[in-house]
C-alpha cells in the first residue's frame, strides 16, 4: 500500500468523523424557546404542603388565564407525577432531596410561555438528622 492511499483513506476517515460529528450536533440543538406570552397569565401556584418529611409528597397546583393551555414541570431534585388535572403534580422528594426545592411551572399557549415557581422544604425522614 502506498503512502498516498494511506493518506486517501485517513482523510476518508476523517471526513466520515467529521459529518458524524456535525450530525450529533446538529441533533442535540436546544428546542427554541418561545417568548414570555402575553396572553398566558399565571394567577398563582398553590403548594398544600411547603414542609414535607422525605419519602413524603406535596401537590403543587397551578392556576392560570389563557387558551389550549400546556403545563410543564421541573425540579431541582425530587420527582414529579402528573396527577389526573393537566394544572396539578405531585412532588416527591427522597432523603438524599433534603433542604429547599424548587418545581417551576411553564405555563404554554400558541404565543409563548409564563413561568412560576414554588418551593417546597424536604426534612430528613431519620429524627435527628
Amino acid at each position: 500500500m502506498t503512502s498516498f492511499t494511506k493518506y486517501k483513506n485517513l482523510s476518508i476517515n476523517l471526513l466520515a468523523l467529521c459529518v458524524v460529528a456535525m450530525a450529533i450536533l446538529i441533533s442535540c440543538e436546544k428546542d427554541q424557546e418561545l417568548p414570555i406570552s402575553e396572553t398566558v397569565k399565571i394567577d398563582s401556584l398553590v403548594v398544600s404542603r411547603d414542609t414535607i418529611i422525605a419519602w413524603d409528597t406535596s401537590i403543587i397546583t397551578v392556576y392560570a388565564k389563557g387558551a389550549d393551555l400546556r403545563y410543564e414541570w421541573s425540579a431541582d431534585k425530587g420527582t414529579i407525577i402528573q396527577t389526573s388535572l393537566p394544572n396539578s403534580v405531585r412532588f416527591s422528594a427522597c432523603e438524599s432531596c433534603k433542604g429547599h426545592r424548587q418545581i417551576i411551572c411553564t405555563v404554554i399557549d400558541s404565543t409563548g410561555t409564563a413561568s412560576d415557581t414554588a418551593w417546597v422544604f424536604v426534612k430528613s425522614y431519620f429524627p435527628g438528622s
